[in-house]
């Protein structure tokens, strides 16, 4: 990559949100990186990537274009009052690598995990179903828009065997990863 890179730089982790939805609201997402020297995958996937200020704001310029009236909350520093789920959903988005535990969440948003459970089952939900669906949408959006082995894949949002991983994707989707996996061209 020879783009010229502005200082000072911010993780990748930053857009890999807005990239998300744009993917499941079906907008072509590749289209918001055109000219920046990044790909919607290098974001996904890449931990050594940096992403300079000026490359950022083209990308969220071009998704807020792209998705007018799409209330972008935290992945486009929104103003409004994030709901706890967005909150749990983020941090454990950026943390796929190595998951996060509800203890470790709740201690980064300074709440006790009594108080975490309560706020999520309060929104429907539980610890467990938010993760298990921040790895599934990312687990689906890396298989069928990256050439990444399924291994890698699994590695990527958290498992360290891909047994576990096949078995979980299966849970959530009620198919096999190799069944998501469409062709690259």
């Amino acid at each position: 990559m020879s783009t010229r890179l502005d200082l000072p730089t911010i993780p990748p982790s930053v857009l890999s949100g807005l990239v998300e939805i744009g993917a499941r609201e079906a907008r072509d997402v590749g289209r918001w990186f055109t000219g920046t020297g990044l790909t919607a995958p290098d974001v996904l996937t890449a931990d050594s990537i940096k992403v300079s200020f000026r490359q950022a704001v083209t990308v969220l310029r071009r998704a807020i274009a792209d998705m007018p009236g799409r209330p972008l909350g935290m992945q486009v520093g929104g103003r409004r009052e994030p709901d706890v789920m967005l909150i749990v959903e983020t941090l454990l988005e950026q943390n796929l690598r190595h998951p996060l535990t509800m203890a470790e969440v709740a201690a980064r948003l300074h709440v006790t995990e009594r108080t975490l459970r309560r706020q999520l089952a309060t929104a429907g939900e539980s610890f467990s179903s938010v993760r298990d669906r921040v790895r599934e949408r990312r687990a689906t959006y890396l298989l069928q828009d990256s050439g990444l082995p399924i291994s890698a894949i699994a590695h990527q949002i958290g498992y360290s065997d891909i047994r576990e991983f096949r078995r979980a994707y299966i849970r959530w989707t009620g198919s096999a990863p190799s069944v998501a996996r469409r062709p690259l061209g």
